[in-house]
């Protein structure tokens, strides 16, 4: 899956799910393109994340309202 799917997935920005990636919590594969990298998101390992629970911060998935 995209960074971008994943995002959507997990109620996220790409570049946060691209921060997950770079820091080995979801796991994904990085290939180097004309412009620099992307990633190809592992859809289990995206789903596993979505659904652990937070420890702080605001909820995944809902729009900061005050």
């Amino acid at each position: 899956m995209t960074v971008k799917e994943a995002a959507a997935l997990l109620g996220c920005s790409a570049r946060h799910v691209r921060l997950l990636c770079k820091q080995g919590t979801i796991k994904a594969t990085r290939r180097k393109q004309q412009e620099g990298f992307c990633y190809n998101v592992d859809h289990d390992s995206a789903t596993e994340y979505s659904q652990t629970p937070q420890r702080q911060g605001w909820e995944r998935g809902k729009k900061r309202t005050k």
